[in-house]
């Protein structure tokens, strides 16, 4: 029941500072109610854990050990994923700045909303075709 407390509180607390943190300007992202609905899928998890332990409801904890094992088999693996790619994605992001005049130390440029768009272009163009050309 412990874990199941836990889980709740992890989620409701990411919950609550992705919406602090909540692009409203109009950009692409997630929307209030998607975020909610997220939530209360993932609130869904715990209280399963928690009420098959509070009623001794097998299919419940079932479920909720399911989920878990689940998740305990994802993040590792996409951990490994990243972790074997993240030399590429270094590589296309250097490629990709140096051909657009990008510089990611200099503030003036995150700001300048179309030499971003021009460099998401570049690392969306790499990552499709996993091999760049960008001169």
């Amino acid at each position: 029941m412990l874990l199941a407390i836990c889980g709740a509180i992890f989620h409701i607390t990411q919950y609550i500072l992705k919406l602090l943190l909540l692009n409203t300007e109009g950009e692409e992202g997630s929307s209030y109610a998607e975020e909610t609905v997220n939530l209360l899928i993932l609130l869904s998890i715990p209280y399963c854990g928690w009420r098959g332990a509070k009623d001794n409801d097998r299919s419940l904890l079932c479920w909720f050990c399911g989920c878990n094992l689940a998740c305990s088999c994802y993040w590792p693996a996409m951990a490994l994923l990243v972790h074997n790619h993240i030399d590429d994605v270094a590589a296309w992001c250097e490629d990709c700045s140096d051909a657009h005049g990008f510089n990611y130390d200099d503030p003036t440029d995150f700001n300048n909303m179309s030499k971003r768009e021009e460099l998401d272009e570049c690392l969306y163009t790499a990552s499709n075709n996993r091999n760049i050309d960008v001169e």
